[in-house]
C-alpha cells in the first residue's frame, strides 16, 4: 500500500505525533475535586488546600484514549490517502488530447473527450496524467487528482486553430518520464505521427492511439496556403498574391464562393486568377500598403477554422533619397537601378553624400569618409540606448554587410577592415570613401549593389516584411529590411536567440513599436485533408483488469464520523469522561 499526498514514513511519524499530543492532553485535562466544609466562611481556605485542577495526574480512561486517537488516526490517513495495488502495474499512462484544428471537424471533438474520460476512469489516480495539446501545452489533470477537475477544466477548451502538435509533445513527455516505470502515451484525436518519431523515443515509452478512428474526413474544403510575392508586372509598390484551396472536390468552392477584401473592400471575383492546377489562385498587382487582406470561403463545410485567412501586406512607399554630386557616378547608376528609391533634391528620407557636408540636414545618412580621417572602414551611428555589440550583429545582417569580400579589401587596402557600432544624436552609416576606387574592386562586385539598397533601407527604418505568417511554421522574413521583433500576451519582448520565430497559434501576433500586428493563419494541410500519415495503432484498456477504483478518502472519513457518533454516545450515556 501506498499513499497518494504523503509518504509512508511521514505517515507513521503522523500517527505516533498524534499518540504523543493526545496522550499529553488526556493527563493535562482539568479535574475538579469535592471538599466539604462546615461553614462557608472557611471556602477560601478549602480551595487553597484543594486547588480545583491539577496539570499532572496518573494516566487514566485507557479505552477513551484509544477510541479519540483512532478518530484522529482516520482523519490523518484520509488526508494522506491510501493507494492500493492494482492489475495496471506500474505503468504510467499520460494521455494527450488533441486540441489542433482538425478535431473541430463536427462532433469529432465532443467524440472524442467522451472517450478519454470513459478510460481515465479505469486508470489508477495515481498512475495517469491528461495534456492538453493544442496552441501550449498545458496539464488538464495531475496525478491523484479528482476526474472532476477534468470536466471543470475542459469547459472553455475548444479545438484552436493549430496544425497538429502531438509529434512535439511526445519528446517532451519521454524527457520527463517517470524513472522506475514504463510510461504508455495515449493519443486521442486524429493528429498523425510519423514513424520516424516513434523510433526517436527511449526504451520504456509506448505510444498507441486510444481514441476510436474517425469514420470519414470527406466534406471539407479549405485555404491551406496563403502568400505575397513580388509583383510579376516588376511594377515597384504592387504585390501579388496567391493562395490555394484544397480538399474534397464536392465541396470545393466556386469563384463566387471565395471572397477577398483589403482593408474591407471586397474585390471583385474577375481579380482572381485560377491556375492550371486547379488549386492555385491568384490576386495581381495589389498595392503595398501594409493593408490587411482577408480571404473566406463562404460556403459551409463540416470545418470552418480553415475557411478563412488573414494576411498583412508589405509597405513598400518610396524611400526619398537625395544624392550629393560630389560622390561617383557609379552610386547614382546603383541608385537609380533600385525599384524602391525616388531621388528627390528636397524632404529625402536619406541622404547620401560625403562626410561633413551640410545637404540634406539632420537626416538618416549615408556618408563616406577619407581613410586617413576614420580607422574602420565601417562606422554605423545609432541612436538610443541598445547595446553597440547589439546593434552592429544585427546591422550586419540588415546592411548586407556580411555579403562583402572583407579579405580582398583588406588586401586591396593593405591594412585590416574594421566595422563598429557607437551611439549618436543621429542614425548614420560612415565607410571609406576610397572604396569607391576601381583598384578596391568593391564597385565592381556584385555585393555593391545590394549592400547599397540594404543600407538605404536599413536608414529609412523599412521593416521587413514577410511572404507568409503560418501557425507552428517559421516565419520567412524578406531579405531586406529592419528585422521586427514580437512581443507576448504580457507585453514581454521574445528573444528568439538568433533562430526563426515560430507563433504557436493562428491570430494577431503584436509586434515592438508602432507596427502593425502581423496575422497568422492555419494553412494546414494535414487539417484540412488528413492527408497526413500515422504511424499509431489503437490500443484499448481492456488487455488488463484495472478493477474497480478504491475511494480511500470518503471511506476513512465516513469510519472516523461513525466513531465520532460512538464517542457522542458513549458520552452521552456517562461511559466517558
Amino acid at each position: 500500500m501506498n499513499f497518494a499526498n504523503l509518504s509512508p514514513l511521514s505517515v507513521m511519524a503522523g500517527i505516533a505525533a498524534l499518540a504523543g499530543i493526545l496522550y499529553a492532553l488526556q493527563r493535562l485535562r482539568i479535574r475538579f475535586q469535592e471538599r466539604e466544609v462546615s461553614t462557608l466562611i472557611f471556602w477560601k481556605e478549602a480551595l487553597n488546600e484543594a486547588p480545583v485542577r491539577t496539570f499532572t495526574q496518573r494516566f487514566r480512561h485507557f479505552w477513551a484514549y484509544l477510541l479519540i486517537l483512532a478518530i484522529c488516526s482516520l482523519v490523518w490517513l484520509a488526508i494522506a490517502e491510501p493507494e492500493w495495488k492494482n492489475e495496471a502495474g506500474s505503468d504510467f499512462y499520460v494521455l494527450l488530447l488533441d486540441g489542433s484544428a482538425g478535431m473541430a471537424r463536427g462532433d469529432r471533438f465532443e467524440q472524442v473527450v467522451a472517450e478519454l474520460k470513459a478510460d481515465l476512469e479505469r486508470l489508477p489516480p495515481s498512475q495517469r496524467q491528461v495534456i492538453w495539446c493544442g496552441g501550449e501545452a498545458k496539464t488538464l489533470l495531475n496525478p491523484g487528482e479528482h476526474t472532476l477537475l477534468l470536466s471543470k477544466r475542459l469547459d472553455n477548451l475548444v479545438p484552436e486553430a493549430v496544425p497538429a502538435s502531438i509529434e512535439r509533445q511526445l519528446a517532451n513527455v519521454s524527457a520527463t518520464r517517470r524513472q522506475k516505470s514504463d510510461v504508455q502515451i495515449r493519443v486521442y484525436g486524429d493528429a498523425p505521427v510519423r514513424g520516424e518519431i516513434l523510433e526517436q523515443l527511449p526504451n520504456g515509452v509506448d505510444v498507441v492511439r486510444g481514441s476510436s478512428e474517425i469514420e470519414s474526413i470527406a466534406g471539407n474544403s479549405g485555404i491551406t496556403a496563403l502568400g505575397v510575392a513580388e509583383a510579376a508586372s516588376g511594377e515597384w509598390g504592387k504585390v501579388d498574391v496567391l493562395f490555394r484551396i484544397e480538399g474534397d472536390d464536392v465541396y470545393a468552392p466556386t469563384v463566387e464562393e471565395i471572397e477577398v477584401q483589403v482593408n474591407s473592400q471586397v474585390l471583385p471575383s474577375d481579380q482572381l486568377a485560377l491556375d492550371s492546377d486547379g488549386v492555385t489562385y491568384r490576386v495581381a498587382d495589389l498595392p503595398a500598403e501594409g493593408g490587411l487582406l482577408n480571404l473566406e470561403i463562404t460556403k459551409a463545410d463540416l470545418l470552418p477554422l480553415d475557411n478563412r485567412a488573414q494576411i498583412r501586406l508589405p509597405n513598400q512607399q518610396p524611400i526619398r533619397v537625395l544624392l550629393s554630386n560630389s560622390l561617383p557616378a557609379p552610386m547614382a547608376m546603383v541608385l537609380r537601378a533600385d525599384s524602391a528609391v525616388e531621388l528627390v533634391t528636397e524632404n529625402p528620407d536619406v541622404v547620401v553624400r560625403a562626410k561633413g557636408e551640410n545637404l540634406g540636414g539632420r537626416v538618416p545618412a549615408l556618408e563616406f569618409i577619407a581613410a586617413n580621417l576614420q580607422d574602420e572602414a565601417f562606422v554605423l551611428g545609432y541612436q538610443g540606448e541598445s547595446d553597440a555589440q547589439a546593434m552592429l550583429m544585427a546591422a550586419m545582417q540588415q546592411t548586407g554587410l556580411g555579403n562583402i569580400d572583407i579579405t580582398g579589401l583588406a588586401e586591396a587596402a593593405q591594412r585590416p577592415i574594421q566595422v563598429s557600432a557607437e551611439q549618436g544624436d543621429m542614425w548614420n552609416f560612415t565607410l571609406w570613401r576610397e572604396l569607391l576606387d576601381s583598384e578596391y574592386n568593391f564597385v565592381q562586385s556584385r555585393a555593391f549593389p545590394l549592400f547599397i539598397s540594404q543600407s538605404v533601407r536599413w536608414l529609412a527604418g523599412v521593416e521587413r516584411w514577410y511572404p507568409y505568417a503560418a501557425a507552428s511554421q517559421p516565419l520567412p522574413a524578406a531579405s531586406t529590411g529592419v528585422e521586427s521583433h514580437f512581443v507576448s500576451d504580457a507585453g514581454q519582448l521574445i528573444d528568439t536567440l538568433g533562430a526563426d520565430f515560430i507563433p504557436n497559434r493562428a491570430g494577431e501576433l503584436r509586434r515592438a513599436g508602432n507596427s502593425e500586428p502581423l496575422i497568422v493563419s492555419l494553412l494546414s494541410r494535414d487539417s484540412t485533408t488528413g492527408a497526413g500519415q500515422s504511424a499509431l495503432t489503437e490500443k484499448g484498456l481492456g488487455a488488463f483488469d484495472l478493477g474497480v477504483e478504491r475511494n480511500s478518502l470518503v471511506w476513512l472519513l465516513l469510519l472516523a464520523l461513525i466513531a465520532l457518533l460512538v464517542e457522542w454516545w458513549l458520552y452521552q450515556k456517562g461511559r466517558m469522561p
